[in-house]
């Protein structure tokens, strides 16, 4: 799986579940880094992909996913 398709799974995993307690204010981008790799990290590299991989994946995935991560009005 590309670099690319790894961070379309994050953001497509996190985007699907609106249920997340998400911090007031939003994430860091490191705080959401930790927070993936907390939670579906795991999983990403019980697939294969190694925590280097998904931890720039999740880095890229931050800019992308819908701003109520990162504490922004949508």
């Amino acid at each position: 799986m590309s670099a690319v398709n790894l961070t379309q799974e994050i953001v497509d995993t996190v985007e699907q579940h609106a249920d997340y307690d998400i911090p007031e204010g939003g994430f860091t981008k490191d705080d959401f880094v930790d927070w993936i790799m907390a939670g579906i990290g795991e999983d990403m590299e019980m697939e294969g992909h190694t925590t280097d991989d998904i931890r720039a994946a999740a880095r890229e995935a931050y800019d992308l996913v819908t701003p109520r991560f990162r504490g922004e009005d949508e």
